[in-house]
């Protein structure tokens, strides 16, 4: 395991332990100390002499982000005590950058070990090792693969704008009339972009009753669509308050969804955009672990 804490200018903190999941990214306030904060890092594996070592090699920066360090978490997690042991006798002595890190994780991680745990003379040396792709592809995937699962529907977001709604106690009055409230589930697209307004459409029905039907206006996915219709809300009054009850459920609504979009602004970003944040590149603030240089430094 991986973990870093990132600081703010203002001196705020936010852990973050890697390998990563996708929520902890996504989730607020992740992205803004992603965005604005520095990183300590220290590592947590079964050997503490290779913790140690690994941590006074770690760069000044990390070009790669937060995406670069979570694949030589990854590899070191799939490590015995045996591989991590071969990888601390063979890591450099001078830091360097965390791509040279992995690609040596990467190396003891894949090689077939004897019984004496060295690596089969056979296979290529470390010196002239390239790291296969294989790993960071399968990484990639599985975090597409999981971001892809905490993604909505149109429908599931009408069904969370509900749910928030009612406990705020906003639709106690339209309770009192109820006929139905329904989500539209014929789209089965996930949102990936925020770059919408829900707009609640209210009207008479053409037999009886009054109509909520709640509408997503703008860009919402990749389809190049810009409405999509997701739940309908009906009562068979059709009185003066009736009309008053369904309008100020409309207010309601619009004023939920903006709230719930706006506190989970990264469940409904691209891909894209996601893997721009976790790929920016990081500042590491070297730690200090000689007790006479942390002294000196408090004189």
């Amino acid at each position: 395991m991986l973990n870093l804490k990132l600081t703010t200018p203002s001196g705020k903190t936010q852990d973050l332990s890697l390998p990563l999941r996708v929520e902890d990214i996504v989730q607020r306030p992740m992205p803004f100390y992603l965005a604005y904060g520095k990183v300590t890092a220290t590592f947590e594996t079964p050997d503490a002499d290779l913790n140690e070592k690994l941590g006074s090699l770690m760069p000044n920066a990390v070009e790669g982000g937060v995406q670069e360090l979570n694949l030589l978490a990854y590899i070191l997690d799939r490590m015995d005590e045996k591989r991590l042991a071969l990888l601390r006798d063979n890591l450099p002595d001078e830091p360097c950058d965390v791509e040279e890190l992995t690609r040596r994780a990467c190396y003891f991680c894949d090689r077939y070990l004897d019984r004496d745990g060295n690596p089969d003379s056979y296979v290529v040396p470390l010196e002239r090792y390239r790291e296969s792709s294989s790993l960071s592809e399968k990484l990639q995937r599985e975090f597409r693969m999981n971001l892809e699962k905490q993604r909505m529907t149109s429908g599931q977001l009408f069904d969370r704008i509900i749910e928030q709604a009612r406990e705020n106690g906003d639709l106690a009055r339209f309770d009192a009339i109820d006929e139905y409230i329904l989500d539209d589930t014929s789209d089965k697209g996930k949102l990936c972009s925020y770059e919408f307004d829900l707009l609640p459409a209210m009207n008479f029905g053409g037999s009886e009753g009054i109509y909520i039907d709640c509408y997503l206006k703008g860009k919402f996915d990749e389809s190049g669509r810009d409405s999509l219709h997701i739940g309908t809300i009906k009562t068979l009054d059709t009185d003066l308050d009736a009309c008053k009850v369904m309008g100020e459920l409309c207010g309601a609504l619009m004023y939920h969804e903006n709230r719930f979009v706006n506190e989970n602004l990264y469940l409904f970003d691209s891909t894209e955009s996601i893997e721009r944040m976790i790929t920016k590149s990081m500042e590491i603030e070297q730690q200090i672990t000689d007790p006479e240089m942390q002294m000196g430094q408090q004189m």
